[in-house]
């Protein structure tokens, strides 16, 4: 019997050819599927960091709010008397009032734009975080409003109950890690800390 060299060899040409060939469609289906996971993680990232940035500027919005009016109220009470009949105390903070009414109006407007901040970013707030915005903001309103109805005592302990409310950073993070619906979050979450 004899062995034709020829045809083995041309057998295993062929099959080495339909092996690279094999090799070469899977590896250009595999670099697809690479890349279609490769921009949905890129899509995901973006969103997230989005969403991070509209909830900041929510936030930023009503502590910067709640700043301007911290100062209001230190100028207030370094003005206020704590001495004097109530009446004295009702009539000087009246005046106080009148004498930032300016600052009260412009004060107003910003108010305004911070409830509009918190329903455009609606979306991206989420339920609980956009929840929790919106009880801070209340609370804010009604100290504007204590605080042009000459109710100064109202103010002050409105305040501590405001400072309690503000929803910390850190918080938020903690939120959004534990949740199970913002996988994403953690995911860059867990890339940022290993840069």
């Amino acid at each position: 019997m004899e062995v034709d060299w020829g045809q083995i060899l041309n057998e295993v040409l062929k099959e080495s050819i339909k092996a690279i060939v094999l090799v070469l469609i899977i590896g250009l289906i595999a670099k697809q599927v690479i890349e279609k996971y490769k921009q949905r993680l890129s899509l995901t990232n973006e969103l997230s960091k989005v969403r991070v940035d509209r909830i900041s500027e929510c936030w930023k919005s009503q502590n910067d709010y709640l700043l301007k009016f911290h100062k209001l109220d230190s100028k207030m009470r370094e003005m206020r008397l704590d001495d004097g009949t109530e009446d004295e105390r009702a009539q000087r903070d009246r005046e106080i009032v009148e004498e930032f009414m300016d600052e009260c109006n412009s004060l107003n407007n910003e108010l305004d734009e911070i409830e509009a901040i918190i329903h455009g970013h609606r979306f991206w707030l989420g339920r609980k975080v956009e929840k929790k915005t919106l009880f801070v903001f209340e609370l804010l309103k009604e100290y504007y409003e204590a605080f042009c109805g000459n109710n100064l005592d109202f103010c002050i302990e409105h305040r501590k109950k405001i400072e309690a409310s503000m929803m910390d950073v850190d918080e938020v993070l903690y939120y959004l890690l534990r949740n199970t619906r913002y996988r994403w979050f953690k995911r860059l979450f867990k890339s940022s800390e290993e840069k």
